[in-house]
C-alpha cells in the first residue's frame, strides 16, 4: 500500500446547487480504485459561463495498485472525469516528483473559450457554436435597429 498525492485541473459545469459537491463526487469515484484519504478542490469561477474551472488536490492510498506516475494520472484522470464529464485539462502526480499544473486563474476575458464551451454543452462542434454567436449577434443587432428606427411598433409589440 503506498499513499500517493496529486493535483488535478479541469472544468465543470455549474449544476443545482442542492447537488452533491465535487470533492463528493471526485472521492465516490476514485473510491472505486483507492482509498480516498483527502479531496481539495479550488474553483474559479468566470462571468457569462456556465462552467467553472477547478483545481483538486488529492491524496489517497493505492491499497496494493500500481503507485507509479502512470498509473496514478490515469485512475485520476478517469475519476474527475466520471465525476465532472470532462477530462482534466492536466493531472500531475506530486508524490511521484510531477511538478504541480499551473493554477487555474478566473479569466480576465470573459468571452474567452466561449465557443469551446458553448459547443460541449450544446454537443455541437466548434464551427458550429462559432455560427450560433454571430448568428446572435447579427440578430440582436437587428432588434437592435428595429427599436431604434421604428420606437412606436416596438412598444405596441412588447405592450402586447
Amino acid at each position: 500500500m503506498a499513499r500517493v498525492s496529486a493535483i488535478v485541473n479541469g472544468s465543470a459545469q455549474l449544476i443545482d446547487p442542492f447537488a452533491t459537491t465535487l470533492e463528493t463526487r471526485i472521492s465516490l469515484e476514485l473510491s472505486s480504485w483507492y482509498q480516498v484519504l483527502d479531496v481539495t478542490v479550488t474553483r474559479s469561477y468566470s462571468a457569462f459561463s456556465f462552467y467553472y474551472d477547478y483545481q483538486a488536490t488529492i491524496s489517497a492510498d493505492t491499497k496494493g495498485l500500481p503507485s507509479d506516475a502512470l498509473h496514478v494520472a490515469e485512475k485520476m484522470k478517469l475519476a474527475c472525469l466520471q465525476a465532472t464529464g470532462f477530462l482534466p485539462n492536466a493531472v500531475a502526480v506530486t508524490s511521484a516528483g510531477q511538478p504541480a499544473p499551473h493554477v487555474p486563474v478566473g479569466s480576465l476575458d470573459p468571452l474567452l473559450g466561449l465557443p469551446e464551451k458553448l459547443a460541449a454543452g450544446l454537443g455541437v462542434t466548434i464551427k458550429t457554436a462559432q455560427f450560433l454567436i454571430i448568428a446572435l449577434g447579427v440578430a440582436g443587432v437587428m432588434v437592435l435597429y428595429f427599436v431604434a428606427t421604428n420606437p412606436g411598433k416596438a412598444a405596441k409589440i412588447v405592450r402586447g
